[in-house]
């Protein structure tokens, strides 16, 4: 094995500290890129939800208007 001990693989001879923030930045990076669409097609969804149900209530109130309107 390259490293001798668990201390050697995080300290690298002196270049762990940019070898494991460089990997720490990469892989909350490639997370966001996971994350994020997840979130904005839930609120898509979301949106999608609340504009059919408005609809739906509106052509409902439509439909009473109609069907309570004095017949002439």
């Amino acid at each position: 094995m390259y490293f001798d001990s668990l201390q050697q693989l995080i300290w690298m001879n002196g270049h762990g500290i940019y070898v494991w923030s460089s990997f720490a930045i990469s892989a909350v990076i490639m997370i966001g890129l996971v994350v994020k669409p997840l979130r904005q097609k839930q609120a898509a969804m979301r949106n999608i939800e609340l504009q059919i149900k408005l609809q739906a209530s509106k052509q409902a109130a439509k439909q009473k208007e109609v069907a309570d309107a004095p017949h002439s």
